[in-house]
C-alpha cells in the first residue's frame, strides 16, 4: 500500500515466495487482504492507494512476479 502523498508514509507488505515460479497460497492472500482491511480501518488516517511493487513510479522491477494475481488483489483491497 502506497499513499498518493509519497514513500515517507508508505507501508511495505512481504509475502514470502517467488511468485515467478508458484503463486502465493489462499491463505497468504486472504491474510493479505484481513491485513489491508486492519490497516485502512485502525491505522491509517486516510485511505491510501493499494500497489504491487512494481506499480511504483521509478520502480524496474518484477516484484511481486508474473504469478501474483495483482488484478484480484486491486479488486479486493483496491
Amino acid at each position: 500500500m502506497r499513499s498518493l502523498a509519497g514513500n515517507e508514509d508508505s507501508i511495505g507488505i512481504c509475502l514470502v515466495g517467488n511468485f515467478e515460479v508458484s503463486r502465493p497460497t489462499t491463505r497468504q492472500l486472504a491474510a493479505l487482504v484481513e491485513l489491508v482491511k486492519f490497516l485502512r480501518q485502525e491505522v491509517l488516517p486516510r485511505r491510501p492507494e493499494f500497489l504491487v511493487h512494481r506499480e511504483l513510479s521509478g520502480e524496474s522491477t518484477l516484484c511481486p512476479g508474473r504469478l501474483f494475481p495483482a488484478s484480484r488483489m486491486h479488486r479486493l483491497c483496491g
